[in-house]
């Protein structure tokens, strides 16, 4: 009688668990993603998390000179298809939410995109794309959640090498929606993005298969 008594005790503490609100806000650009829980008026990073001051080095004794090694010529770094990812991955917020039926609120929704590139006339195609996507993309997002501030800018800098993104989104919800979200959320992004690496290898295949012959 003990043990279901406990039992149900647990059962009914993970419910009203579920049932308080937390939130959170994640921020997105060149300098990396930062993730932050809200607790109560307070914001506490969670990612990334911040090193400890490093330690007074001790004074070490002079080391002989080594020979000075020959540089290593570094890798070309592949650019990274920022607009192929943002319309893969950005629908699946979207659709993720669609059986909470508009119970996670919007606080904040910042977007800014900078179209650039070497080429001027991609530039302009890149300004174009995101806008369409913008305006397809919030009434999807006012349909499956309940936005408070909302606010996306685009524009182009044709002397930008490359284009640019910055996102901000702070979100407000029960535990339990957050953990039903976050689990359609990764089930989603881990088929999508499967699929994503398998095309890159395909597409890097072929390049070298041109490159051969």
């Amino acid at each position: 009688m003990n043990g279901w008594l406990i039992f149900g005790a647990i059962v009914l503490i993970l419910f009203l668990l579920s049932l308080v609100r937390v939130g959170g806000e994640v921020h997105y650009s060149e300098a990396g993603l930062t993730v932050r829980v809200r607790v109560g008026p307070a914001l506490i990073q969670v990612f990334p998390l911040r090193r400890k001051k490093p330690k007074r080095a001790q004074k070490e004794r002079p080391k002989k000179p080594k020979k000075p090694k020959k540089p290593k010529q570094p890798k070309e770094k592949k650019p990274v298809d920022i607009l192929g990812l943002l319309k893969r991955f950005l629908p699946l917020t979207v659709e993720a939410a669609s059986g909470l039926r508009r119970r996670i609120r919007i606080d904040k929704l910042y977007a800014d995109f900078i179209a650039g590139g070497a080429n001027p006339a991609a530039a302009a195609i890149q300004f174009g794309t995101v806008n369409l996507m913008a305006g397809s993309l919030c009434p999807l997002l006012e349909r499956g959640f309940d936005v408070k501030d909302r606010r996306i800018r685009t524009r182009v800098e044709f002397l930008c090498p490359a284009p640019t993104v910055s996102l901000t989104v702070g979100l407000s919800m029960t535990i339990g929606q957050g953990v039903s979200f976050a689990v359609r959320l990764f089930v989603q992004f881990l088929r999508i993005f499967l699929a994503y690496r398998t095309e890159q290898k395909e597409k890097n295949a072929a390049a070298k298969q041109k490159e051969a012959v």
